[in-house]
């Protein structure tokens, strides 16, 4: 059987270049290299491209050591010998659709969503905007812009992120005014738009989106007040439970309304959606068009608990790229 040309991108420009990594190392060690013949893509912190022999020796926030690619020999390899990409790219430069649109430009299959979908749902206001028009209950935000005026009438606490930035990096819990002052410097590092949002007291919740179904509900168990960086990725106390421990009426809501999300979007490949549920009341936080690959990532979890394996997520998520 002739295998199949998959190139594997990973790293790149944004904050959350070490999930990437940490993602890439979880797919190289559950494809299928029967079917699969895999090259690696490396985009260092300055955006260069550089061919990789593995990734087992790379360290946290590391870059990579590499001669790099020049740009036509990047775009042949990819056009001339490449079958399809996976982009395991996160944040701006990666999940924002601009890596897309340079596939679509070359003309190159590529794993995940869209330059469309992509583009909107990176950015946290405009995402919410569309589907609070489409009536899916979202998070209250207001939106502050670098180097405006703060409102007054903020009620704490509240929640301080970046709009276009994922793996709560930049975001802050405020408690009041100084906090939150504080907190907005720190979100403008990684955006020029903020947005301080509505604190929801509830559970966190994840449902994931595959080939246009949708799996059941998982809860996240934070270790620290909330599910922040350090957390996700790195803390042991934090715990997954699926599937949540949730009445089946809260569950099936929170499965029609990502099914509404995802046909909104044109979700049909890949997708993870956030939620918070306080009593009866359910809240879309937001969307990940490229969700995580950890050990600790709910998006493959979900699907496993429904019975597959790791490596079968792998290659429905690639058969659906070469279908395109």
């Amino acid at each position: 059987m002739k295998k199949i040309k998959l190139a594997l991108v990973c790293g790149g420009r944004s904050a959350e270049r070490e999930v990437s990594l940490m993602g890439a190392r979880e797919i190289l060690a559950a494809l299928n290299y029967e079917k699969y013949d895999v090259r690696i893509y490396g985009i260092d912190s300055t955006g260069h491209w550089k061919k990789q022999e593995s990734l087992e020796g790379i360290k946290r926030f590391s870059s990579f050591d590499q001669e790099e690619m020049i740009p036509s020999e990047i775009m042949r390899e990819l056009q001339m010998d490449t079958d399809v990409v996976f982009p395991i790219l996160h944040g701006p430069y990666g999940e924002d659709g601009r890596i897309q649109g340079f596939f679509e430009t070359l003309g190159v299959r590529y794993v995940g969503c869209g330059i469309l979908n992509s583009a909107i749902l990176m950015d946290k206001e405009m995402g919410r905007k569309v589907m609070r028009e489409a009536g899916i209950p979202v998070v209250s935000t207001v939106t502050v812009y670098k180097g405006n005026g703060v409102p007054e009438d903020i009620d704490f606490p509240a929640f301080v992120k970046p709009s276009s930035m994922g793996s709560s990096i930049g975001t802050s819990k405020v408690k009041n005014r100084t906090e939150l002052l504080g907190a907005l410097q720190l979100a403008f590092l990684y955006d020029d738009k903020a947005l301080i949002e509505e604190f929801i007291d509830g559970r966190e919740v994840e449902c994931s989106v595959l080939n246009g179904k949708v799996s059941g509900v998982g809860e996240i168990l934070p270790a620290h007040e909330f599910y922040d960086y350090e957390a996700k990725y790195y803390s042991a106390a934090s715990k997954t439970l699926i599937p949540a421990d949730l009445d089946p009426d809260i569950v099936q809501r929170i499965q029609d309304i990502s099914a509404q999300a995802a046909e909104l979007f044109g979700l049909d490949t890949l997708s993870r959606i956030d939620f918070f549920v306080r009593g009866e009341e359910i809240f879309l936080n937001e969307i990940n068009t490229m969700p995580g690959f950890t050990t600790i990532s709910m998006y493959a979890k979900l699907w496993q608990a429904m019975g597959m394996s790791y490596s079968e997520i792998l290659d429905t998520l690639i058969e659906l790229a070469l279908r395109r």
